[in-house]
């Protein structure tokens, strides 16, 4: 009775009495789907769900025996994004069977008796679909209703809903505005306070502590004062000099990565002059600058001497009720299960502990633990998270399976390009030169359909541009390292940018143990 394999229906899909057919049909009601072959035909499967890109449909792929998905045929096509077994989804992507026109009888002597018959038989086959229905219907409110009230229960959670400055990777959504500011982040209104006071905020954490979502969510803030205001992300040292001591028609300025945690002491430095002469210029300019905590802890004193201290915000102490909604906010935004839901708050404690994070910041952290395929104790996984990440992407980078390795090299080649990934725009010869190396036999054209792929597993994001990016920055640190490892550092230097090198590679000479610590598996030493 139970099965993986596709089997096909004369019917439509159950979709008045789907949780009866579900519990007949698969161990696990939850893996039950009714669907379309690629051939167009109509029947009933038990697998895993997978989740289904807005405006596209699922389908149950025969020569794969796998889920799949296609372009929604309709016009009335899910605007969202959704489970595979979802049963109240748009009518576009539900499968039913149009009924033959019938044959006309001729009349005879029985017709009356046989029409009292026919109006008795449909009047009670109403009666029994809408029972059904209405007992399905009843099950699932209250399965719905037990499953929210144990998770809340579980977290404590307080009703508050926040949106966590995590990166922009982490929530972003192509149909969501630019970043909205949330309004009760206890975060958020503190650094809010700050920049209206001094029109000037430092933003420090861990990498993945939420410093780029926390400067977006202000700039998206400050927009909504009416006046449009001009914004320029400046992300390195050239463009910051470059914008040093000229006349410019922005009105927002932000310095989001000009320091990085492997910088040498006279690059630091030398940024750091930089940036004063920047300020200096730029009075009566709003600026937001990021900072990784082991530059700052690394040269807090001369950040103090220059009054930095009187702006600054850090995101890695955040109090337990923050947390909470955080933890809440990435259950509901990934939609997880509820197995999944409960084997997370298990760890509440060890989530909700305030040990100053060294490697991975909260926000990043959930984000990850909500999306890993790892069965791993959740507990080992928060301990060792940097490790548990660089041994999935290493699974992909090895994996017997000729399309994760694909999807594998498309990271690779977004990762060494340093950009969000343009399927009409791609670099042929970085790409050919990964190829080579990760996976010759790799068609090109299938690049867009493999980076949806990765937007359903939640490894990219899709942007309002059309374009492609990393979910979590800290994975494109990982699969940076990955590909020097999988080469060499002479091979990634030739491919890359100098600037985004030296934020992965690091000489001897200017190793320090430290650093080891706070950035295990985003660097290499040579």
């Amino acid at each position: 009775m139970y099965t993986d394999m596709f089997n096909v229906t004369k019917g439509s899909c159950p979709y008045e009495n789907w949780t009866s057919v579900a519990r007949a049909s698969c161990e696990n009601p939850d893996h039950f789907h009714c669907l379309e072959d690629e051939y167009g035909r109509i029947g009933w499967v038990c697998t895993e769900p997978i989740w289904v890109e807005e405006n596209r449909c699922p389908v149950f792929n025969i020569v794969a025996n796998k889920l799949d998905t296609i372009a929604c045929p309709k016009s009335k096509c899910p605007p969202y994004i959704y489970r595979s077994n979802k049963v109240d989804v748009e009518y576009a992507c539900r499968y039913t069977r149009n009924s033959e026109s019938s044959t006309t009888q001729a009349p005879s002597q029985n017709n009356e008796f046989n029409g009292h018959i026919a109006i008795i038989i449909v009047v009670l086959a109403i009666i029994f679909v809408l029972a059904a229905v209405l007992t399905g219907v009843v099950i699932f409110c209250i399965r719905r209703r037990r499953f929210f009230q144990n998770t809340n229960r579980n977290l404590g959670m307080m009703e508050v809903e926040a949106n966590p400055d995590e990166s922009r990777k982490l929530v972003k959504r192509a149909v969501e505005s630019e970043h909205k500011a949330d309004k009760s982040n206890k975060s958020f209104h503190q650094a809010k306070k700050i920049l209206d006071e001094h029109n000037r905020l430092l933003i420090t954490g861990v990498q993945g502590a939420g410093k780029t979502y926390l400067a977006k969510s202000l700039v998206a803030e400050l927009g909504k004062k009416g006046k449009k205001m001009e914004k320029v992300w400046i992300s390195n040292l050239t463009q910051l000099r470059a914008k040093q001591n000229k006349q410019s028609p922005e009105d927002i300025f932000i310095l989001d990565e000009i320091f990085y945690e492997l910088q040498t002491n006279s690059r630091v430095m030398e940024t750091f002059k930089a940036l004063q002469s920047f300020l200096e210029s730029s009075v009566k300019k709003t600026v937001l600058i990021t900072m990784p905590s082991y530059i700052w802890n690394k040269y807090k004193d001369t950040f103090t001497q220059a009054r930095l201290d009187e702006v600054h915000i850090d995101l890695n102490h955040r109090n337990t009720s923050e947390k909470r909604s955080i933890l809440r906010y990435f259950m509901k935004q990934y939609a997880i299960s509820k197995g999944e839901a409960d084997r997370i708050c298990r760890a509440e404690n060890v989530l909700l502990e305030d040990p100053d994070p060294k490697s991975i910041g909260f926000p990043a952290l959930i984000s990850w633990l909500c999306n890993t395929p790892s069965k791993e104790n959740i507990k080992t996984l928060i301990s060792h998270t940097l490790s548990a990440m660089s041994r999935e992407v290493n699974e992909m980078k090895d994996s017997g399976d000729k399309q994760k390795r694909g999807m594998y090299l498309i990271l690779a080649y977004m990762a060494l390009r340093n950009r969000d990934l343009d399927v009409n725009d791609i670099d042929e010869n970085l790409f050919g030169e990964l190829r080579e190396k990760f996976e010759p036999d790799y068609d090109i054209t299938d690049v867009e359909s493999d980076a949806e792929k990765m937007v359903i597993n939640h490894f990219l994001l899709k942007n309002g541009n059309g374009n492609y990016e990393f979910n979590l920055n800290i994975m494109k640190k990982i699969v940076f390292v990955s590909v020097a490892e999988g080469t060499s550092t002479v091979f990634v230097q030739t491919l890359c940018e100098n600037d985004n090198y030296l934020r992965y590679i690091l000489s001897k000479e200017n190793f320090e143990e430290e650093i080891k610590e706070h950035y295990s598996e985003c660097f290499i030493k040579i």
